[in-house]
């Protein structure tokens, strides 16, 4: 389904806003253009379903890590947590090494 119609830049931000459940892997793979899109779109906000898949974790790692204050920074909607593209991509860079003995 999502395959066939490439997402453009709306509809994939309109998507990490709007997707709560299980993403299927069509769309996972889409979603990961969002990270291109965190420098043009700082504030623009994804849900934890879309920021999992992004950084490759469950989405009880991200309940966690907020419950903790470890991770993430988020925003807090109601009873909805959402994290800023551009925190996910700092997240990224910083979580970046070209070897073991950096960490």
């Amino acid at each position: 389904m999502y395959t066939d119609n490439k997402l453009n830049e709306s509809a994939l931000l309109h998507h990490a806003r709007t997707t709560y459940k299980e993403i299927p892997a069509e769309l996972a793979g889409q979603l990961s253009k969002l990270i291109t899109l965190a420098d043009q779109y700082p504030d623009a906000l994804a849900t934890r379903a879309v920021t999992a898949v992004l950084l490759g974790l469950k989405e009880p790692t991200l309940s966690y890590w907020a419950c903790v204050g470890r991770g993430l920074p988020f925003v807090k909607s109601g009873r909805r947590c959402f994290y800023r593209l551009s925190d996910i991509k700092a997240y990224i860079e910083k979580h970046t090494f070209q070897h073991t003995g950096e960490v």
